[in-house]
């Protein structure tokens, strides 16, 4: 037998529960092992909760048993706690093969349609500013595209645990939109300054005010790979103020 730590509860009362309620039993120092498990199924809740916003009968579900798991590892007894650890994983398992399927085509139908239409705005503004833009639009159309596909593929085997720290990614498609666009136009600029150079087989970002095919190449690459290059260009940008050639 071991201390119980906390008395679990449905919160705000058992005819609607939205959460899982932890109260100390009292001030006794808590093993780090239980900490870590309360911060997972606060986590988890948290996760079911936006993920079946529009679902209620199966939010309640697995909070309920949510619930159990958090019940059975703070019983008081110690032998429980490997049990209410395999419990979850169960449970985040479960999420992941019966809804993360058709949750995800949700978010890249909802992203996608943001996308598209960033890439018709862009595309008709390269229309109107044919030789003064040095095609950047095209290259923020591309950069919408190739983040699409970047989030379709990095998604595809996602499990529980990588939705819970991507969750404002894959919550704020308007955001991400305006993220990948934001900086694909910083990288556009520096490189139409001179300050960087990308050569990609036989084809240099020289290339981009001069050819729209290749502008919108280097774009889809800029979207694609939109997380590697947040770290090169913190590492260019370190270089360039410290004197680095």
């Amino acid at each position: 037998m071991t201390e119980k730590y906390f008395h679990i509860s449905r919160h705000p009362d058992n005819q609607a529960p939205t959460d899982v309620a932890f109260t100390p039993v009292n001030s006794n120092p808590i093993p780090k092992k239980y900490l870590d498990f309360k911060s997972d199924i606060e986590a988890f809740v948290a996760a079911i909760s936006h993920l079946y916003a529009r679902e209620p009968a199966k939010r309640h579900d697995f909070l309920e048993q949510a619930y159990y798991a958090a019940s059975l590892c703070f019983s008081g007894t110690d032998s429980d706690f490997s049990t209410s650890v395999q419990t979850l994983a169960e449970i985040k398992s479960k999420v992941i093969t019966t809804s993360w399927s058709k949750i995800r085509n949700r978010i890249l139908t909802t992203y996608g349609l943001v996308v598209t239409i960033l890439s018709v705005v862009f595309f008709v503004i390269s229309q109107f500013t044919a030789g003064m833009l040095n095609n950047l639009p095209i290259v923020l159309a591309g950069s919408c595209i190739g983040s699409w596909l970047s989030m379709a593929i990095r998604t595809k085997d996602f499990q529980f645990d990588d939705i819970v720290s991507g969750f404002n990614e894959l919550d704020s498609p308007i955001l991400r939109a305006c993220f990948v666009c934001a900086l694909t136009s910083v990288i556009t600029v520096l490189l139409l300054s001179g300050f960087l150079e990308i050569n990609i087989g036989n084809m240099s970002s020289s290339a981009i005010s001069s050819d729209v095919w290749a502008a919108f190449a280097i774009g889809s690459i800029f979207g694609f790979g939109e997380q590697s290059l947040v770290s090169t260009l913190t590492e260019k940008s370190q270089g360039y103020l410290r004197g680095d050639n």
